[in-house]
């Protein structure tokens, strides 16, 4: 017997999932097309009226979904909790049949720090939402194979007053044990990356006394404030890694770099700059 609503209602479908389904008749919501996926998690999702639902990853064999589940937008929900790391890393699709006729699919891909269950690891890394202006822990948890959201803070400081307070002429220093030092200038811009938000990104980027090219060529936005580093080529096609440090008051930058490649591989130093507007900037 097919699964209904209650006695004289209609399948519910909320307008909301209506308009992003393809099919009238039900969707997958999870996982999401072109999503990323890890560790232990659920396939997803509603249909009308059907006996049975099953999900098939790849060629993998038909799995049968829990259904009927009561969810408040509607009782026809269905559910099957897989571990992703099964599949292996790569790309994957996964199909949603309704009584075998198949009614939504999604492609998803998976990676892993470790393709087997991992036991008794204590795991956390710092991260900062600046878009939200909040700062959070995540910790490993061992049930989901991921890691989860806890200990979440205010950032002292929003996007606007790093924006602010980096953006332009920066001028200083650096020294090295293994070199005598020299001077470390460079532009901080705010740009733009397509389907991630504005950043930034160092330009023009002048390191004297090296004994390699001392002025960049190109250079790499910073794609997140918790790894604010930048990779340059300098002129002579040397490759230099540079990881930028902020004081929290942001009045000053420092930081250190690296040469990776060209005649000065090997060479690092640690530089302190100061923009010209950090001078008039009090956060």
């Amino acid at each position: 017997m097919k699964h209904t609503t209650l006695p004289g209602a209609l399948c519910v479908i909320p307008a909301f999932l209506l308009a992003n389904s393809a099919f009238a008749e039900g969707a997958l919501e999870n996982p999401r097309d072109n999503s990323f996926q890890s560790g232990i998690g659920v396939f997803s999702g509603w249909y009308c009226d059907a006996d049975k639902i099953e999900l098939i990853v790849d060629d993998r064999p038909a799995k049968t979904a829990a259904y009927g589940t009561p969810r408040g937008d509607t009782d026809n929900g269905f559910g099957l909790l897989f571990s992703f790391n099964i599949f292996g890393a790569g790309i994957h699709t996964v199909r949603a049949l309704a009584d075998g006729v198949e009614f939504d699919r999604a492609t998803f891909s998976v990676d892993y720090l470790d393709p087997n269950y991992v036991r008794g690891m204590a795991s956390w890394v710092d991260i900062s939402v600046p878009e939200l202006g909040k700062k959070a822990t995540l910790l490993w948890q061992e049930s989901i194979q991921g890691y989860a959201i806890s200990n979440v803070r205010d950032l002292e400081y929003s996007l606007d007053d790093v924006f602010r307070a980096t953006v332009g002429k920066c001028s200083g220093t650096w020294q090295s044990a293994r070199s005598a030092g020299g001077t470390f200038d460079m532009n901080m811009e705010k740009v733009q990356i397509p389907g991630r938000g504005e950043t930034l990104q160092p330009t023009q980027v002048t390191i004297t006394n090296t004994g390699c090219s001392e002025k960049s060529r190109q250079t790499s936005p910073i794609t997140s404030l918790d790894d604010l580093s930048s990779e340059v080529v300098m002129k002579d096609g040397s490759a230099v890694h540079i990881t930028f440090v902020a004081t929290e008051t942001l009045t000053t930058i420092t930081g250190v770099f690296v040469f990776n490649s060209g005649p000065c591989k090997g060479l690092d130093g640690a530089f302190t700059v100061i923009s010209r507007l950090l001078k008039n900037t009090q956060i």
